[in-house]
């Protein structure tokens, strides 16, 4: 068993419970680690270089969640590593981790500084290849973190009694001496009847539960690594998905002629569909006349139900069915279906209700039935909402990581890529966890920028062309590629090849990525050139939504927040609080300002900062050309409201929501100085 010492148990701070616990890498090795190799991390980085998004490189554990979710922490603040890493003054490693239900429950692993490096160390077999060995020490102490907290398998007492018998190397009779005797204050009322063999149980739990190193990395949730990185609640949110189609031309309408036939029997129609929903028969039926008519009890859902019969249900089944292929295509056969609806949705005694009950017929079919990737900017209102969801949170500052259904495709391939066993298909893997760093569109169509921890293996799309129902139509094609930079220039001289040789499946069409991008939920943090070096990539609203099963995110605003000097920020916070209630001042007014407030022009932080409250200051006074000079600092791709939404993002814990205020009219024109 571990002799895991804990150097300070029962430390009790404005209601936190602080526990200390030592890893001794002479324990690791007996149990977590046997026949591990470990190699001494390189502390002068871990002090000196700021660990970045790139530096993590998934490989041959299956932690995907936990880099993902500490990626989008090193993108939004790298510094934040240094709050829970620190190196003691006797050169150990203490890395803090948090409870994940309760946050003032707070963990330090005290390791010695070495970083496990698989068996073989000059191999990457069963570990992982960053490239900076901060990322190694946190895995190092989550794994046993994962063990203790995250798996919900001990009670609140049990925790009490694993942190005696760690500090007293296992030894039962001591730890139950610790506990009988400890200041009652600091441990539950159940205590006073605490029995010996209550230890000894939850020495055999502890024994029966305990991991080794990779199993404690392997197989977890983003929502708990946030938890437990942060220290801040984290929510889990189901993507919203499309409709069965074979569901709604087929099920669906079987179910409604039931409703027809018990309706002409004379029972009130309402109170029937609550009968058979009751019985759990036809729940689905009762969600899509929602999603129709929004209300399964309005009067054009009635009328629906009224004009949908068996033999009616049997005839739209069976004239709808040489349609069904080519939906996703063709309008025309959309218009077929619409036709054939029309056709048996007729009765004369309600005609008031007919035209409104078959328009919403129409538009469901057009809206909520997706279109072949590519061929319209069309999106279905599941699409709508996961991309609105997704750019809401990202513009509010949560942190966002995005995962796989663990079928990414009808055909996929075993994982040669990454050495984790998710399956492979186009540039997407299975059960995988992704980090969001962004979502835009291009000419139309919306995208949601990505990176993969393994620093490679994306999606990509270029258009083909196909022949349907004997019309040429241009797909956009989804397909995998090794991350090794820019492919547009090799589309570009692809596609001419291409045509010039008449090669088949050519298109004429422009590869997606050369359009630029416009209404980015954040201003794009790099360039897109570095985004197609380190793993980053583009997946298309509707592959999000077919592919992604759900959402990992923060529920705190400014959960992360850059690290700038005390000082640094009191003054761009007065000079933000000056601005917002309508106090301007001219160019030289604004140089004192900050030279009397002696702010740090050096940090690059504080130069983003005071770049977009300088573009929104001279907007607001009249001064274009000093707004748009200011605003140039910041990055060719960024607009005025970008610079808003950075400050409320970066800000928003000490001022109120700012967001409106190039349209709030509060500066008025005798405030205006050159």
């Amino acid at each position: 068993m571990l002799s895991h010492q804990v150097v300070s148990a029962y430390q009790a701070t404005e209601g936190a419970r602080h526990i200390r616990m030592e890893i001794r890498d002479s324990d690791l090795k007996k149990e977590m680690a046997k026949g591990l190799v470990f190699v001494k991390a390189d502390l002068h980085q871990i002090k000196t270089v700021p660990p970045k998004v790139t530096d993590i490189q998934q490989f041959g554990i299956g932690n995907c969640y936990l880099l993902s979710t500490l990626s989008t922490i090193l993108e939004r603040d790298p510094a934040y590593i240094n709050k829970i890493l620190k190196i003691n003054e006797n050169g150990d490693v203490e890395v803090t981790l948090y409870d994940v239900e309760d946050p003032n429950k707070i963990f330090t692993y005290v390791m010695d500084p070495t970083k496990i490096v698989g068996r073989n160390r000059f191999l990457p077999l069963g570990r992982n290849t960053h490239s900076h060995d901060a990322i190694y020490m946190i895995e190092k102490a989550y794994a046993f973190h994962h063990m203790i907290v995250d798996q919900n398998k001990y009670t609140e007492d049990q925790e009490y009694i694993i942190e005696a018998l760690l500090n007293n190397k296992h030894n039962i009779h001591k730890a139950f001496a610790e506990l009988t005797s400890h200041p009652k204050k600091t441990l539950p009322p159940s205590f006073k009847n605490l029995k010996l063999a209550d230890v000894e149980s939850t020495e055999k739990s502890f024994a029966k539960h305990r991991v080794d190193h990779k199993s404690g990395l392997t197989s977890g949730s983003s929502r708990v690594a946030y938890a437990s990185l942060l220290g801040v609640k984290a929510l889990r949110h189901d993507l919203e998905t499309e409709i069965d189609e074979d569901y709604f031309f087929a099920t669906f309408l079987s179910h409604i002629a039931t409703f027809n036939a018990s309706y002409l029997t004379g029972e009130k129609l309402p109170d029937n569909i609550n009968t058979l929903l009751e019985k759990k028969l036809v729940d689905k039926a009762k969600l899509y006349l929602n999603k129709i008519f929004g209300d399964y009890r309005s009067p054009e859902a009635i009328y629906f139900i009224r004009c949908i019969d068996f033999k009616t249900s049997a005839s739209l089944v069976q004239e709808n069915r040489p349609f069904f292929e080519y939906i996703h295509v063709l309008d025309s056969a959309r218009e077929s279906i619409k036709t054939k609806f029309n056709k048996y949705m007729t009765l004369t005694d309600v005609s008031n209700v007919e035209e409104r009950a078959k328009q919403k017929i129409f538009h469901f079919i057009d809206k909520e039935i997706p279109y072949k990737r590519g061929l319209k900017t069309h999106t279905t209102s599941a699409q709508d909402e996961n991309y609105e969801y997704i750019k809401e949170q990202l513009q509010q500052g949560q942190l966002v990581t995005l995962s796989t259904k663990e079928g990414v495709g009808k055909k996929m391939v075993k994982n040669r890529i990454s050495k984790t066993g998710e399956p492979l298909s186009k540039g997407l893997a299975g059960s995988h966890s992704y980090q969001v760093e962004n979502c835009y569109e291009r000419d139309g169509r919306k995208y949601v920028l990505l990176r993969n921890p393994w620093g490679r293996y994306v999606r990509d799309y270029e258009y083909k062309s196909k022949t349907v129902g004997g019309h040429k139509i241009d797909v956009l094609s989804a397909k995998a590629k090794l991350q090794i930079g820019s492919f547009s220039l090799f589309y570009k001289v692809k596609a001419k090849l291409f045509q010039a040789f008449g090669i088949k499946g050519a298109s004429k069409r422009q590869n997606p990525r050369s359009f630029p991008i416009s209404n980015p939920a954040v201003p794009l943090a790099h360039s897109q050139d570095y985004y197609e070096q380190n793993g980053f990539f583009e997946v298309e609203i509707s592959d999000v939504t077919k592919r992604f099963d759900s959402i990992s995110l923060t529920s705190k605003k400014g959960s992360v927040t850059p690290v700038i000097k005390p000082a640094n920020r009191s003054c761009i916070l007065a000079f933000l609080r000056a601005m917002i209630s309508g106090n301007t001042m001219g160019m030289n007014h604004v140089k004192n300002f900050f030279n009397a407030m002696l702010l740090d022009k050096s940090d690059p932080q504080v130069q983003l900062d005071i770049s977009a409250a300088l573009a929104i200051h001279y907007k607001l006074i009249g001064n274009e050309e000093l707004s748009a000079k200011w605003l140039a600092k910041l990055g060719t791709n960024w607009t005025l409201e970008e610079a808003v939404s950075h400050l409320q993002r970066e800000y928003q814990k000490d001022l109120p929501d700012f967001t409106h205020i190039l349209s709030s009219g509060a500066v008025v024109a005798n405030q205006k100085r050159s």
